[in-house]
C-alpha cells in the first residue's frame, strides 16, 4: 500500500477506535468502516456508509475486509 498525504481507507472488516468523547481506555468497534485523512492526519472514522461527501473525491484504498487499528498509543 502506497502512503499519500490524504485519501479514505474502506472496505475495512473491523475498525478499532475509541468512541468520540469517550475513554481513550474502551474500544469502540465499528463494522464495514472507512477512515478519511487529509494533509497526513485523520479527518474522519466511521461506518462507510456515513462517509461525507466532502471525502468522497479522495484517492481510496480498499483494505477488503481486513482489520484496522490506528493509532493506539499507550
Amino acid at each position: 500500500m502506497s502512503l499519500r498525504k490524504s485519501g479514505v481507507i474502506s472496505d475495512i472488516g473491523f475498525l478499532a477506535t475509541c468512541a468520540e468523547g469517550g475513554p481513550q481506555s474502551e474500544i469502540y468497534p465499528v463494522r464495514d468502516a472507512a477512515v478519511a485523512f487529509e494533509d497526513g492526519l485523520v479527518a474522519w472514522v466511521g461506518s462507510k456508509r456515513d462517509l461525507p461527501t466532502q471525502f468522497e473525491g479522495l484517492p481510496r484504498t480498499s483494505l477488503d475486509g481486513r482489520t484496522l487499528i490506528p493509532g493506539l498509543i499507550d
